[in-house]
C-alpha cells in the first residue's frame, strides 16, 4: 500500500474508532458495530501509527522502538490488546473494566493481522545512496 493508502486507513479507522466509543459511551447499540468496531480498528490504527507507514518522515520513540519492525510491532500490539482482555475476565472491575470476550481477541489479530500483511507485501522503496558510496 503507498504511504497516502496507509494515511486514508489511518484517518479512516482512527475516525471509526472513535465513533464506536462515542457510540458505546452513549449506550447505542448497533450490533457488530458497537460490540467489535473498536476492537478491530484501534489496534489497526496503533500497528499504522507505531510503524509510521502513515507519516515515514515524522519517527517518534514509540516508532523507533514499537514500530523497528513489522512482525515485533505486530506481535507488541496483539500481545498488549489480548493482555487488556484477559485482564477482564481475571479483574472485570479493574483497570480496563468490561466482559472478556475472546473474539474481541479475535478482532485484535485480525486488524493488526491485515495491517501487517499488506506493509509485508509493500514494495520497499530503496534507501538513497550516499554520495561516499
Amino acid at each position: 500500500m503507498s504511504r497516502p493508502g496507509w494515511k486514508i486507513a489511518s484517518w479512516a479507522l482512527l475516525v471509526t474508532w472513535v465513533t464506536c466509543g462515542a457510540m458505546n459511551m452513549a449506550h447505542v447499540r448497533a450490533g457488530l458495530l458497537t460490540s467489535y468496531g473498536a476492537d478491530l480498528t484501534l489496534p489497526a490504527w496503533l500497528y499504522i501509527t507505531s510503524r509510521g507507514l502513515d507519516s515515514p518522515s515524522r519517527r517518534t520513540l514509540i516508532g523507533r522502538y514499537v514500530g523497528h519492525t513489522p512482525a515485533f510491532a505486530a506481535c507488541l500490539i496483539v500481545l498488549a490488546s489480548a493482555l487488556t482482555e484477559v485482564s477482564q475476565y481475571f479483574w472485570p472491575h479493574g483497570l480496563f473494566p468490561g466482559v472478556f470476550d475472546p473474539l474481541d481477541i479475535l478482532a485484535y489479530v485480525f486488524g493488526v493481522g491485515l495491517c501487517y500483511g499488506l506493509d509485508t507485501m509493500s514494495p520497499r522503496k530503496a534507501p538513497p545512496v550516499s554520495p561516499s558510496e
